[in-house]
């Protein structure tokens, strides 16, 4: 697994590993990649099926890595809380206080 640095975009090599591809998600939406954290960014994202979006976070989760959403919206606060995730607020030092919902990987 080579995660980028940076922007991930649907059907991109890594985005097809993880499951990221457009089958599943709008052709607009991306990741953002922060390989030295294994931490990935869920920065503007629309599923077009039903357990697009699940399967998405089960995949980046069983490889070890974190995924936050920053400024969730209503509906990503509700996916968070049904499956347990972290909401806290950090520090920017762009944005001051941001929202963020977190979720662990599942390291092997």
């Amino acid at each position: 697994m080579n995660m980028p640095e940076g922007k991930i975009d649907v059907d991109s090599p890594f985005a097809q590993e993880i499951g990221f591809i457009s089958a599943g998600f709008e052709d607009w939406s991306y990741l953002w990649g922060f390989p030295k954290d294994k931490t990935i960014i869920i920065s503007m994202i629309q599923s077009k099926i039903k357990g697009a979006f699940s399967t998405l976070c089960r995949c980046i989760e069983s490889r070890g890595l974190t995924f936050q959403v920053p400024t969730p919206s209503d509906r990503m606060r509700e996916i968070g809380k049904k499956h347990g995730w972290i909401n806290r607020t950090v520090d920017d030092e762009i944005f001051g206080k941001v929202e963020i919902l977190e979720k662990k990987g599942v390291r092997a």
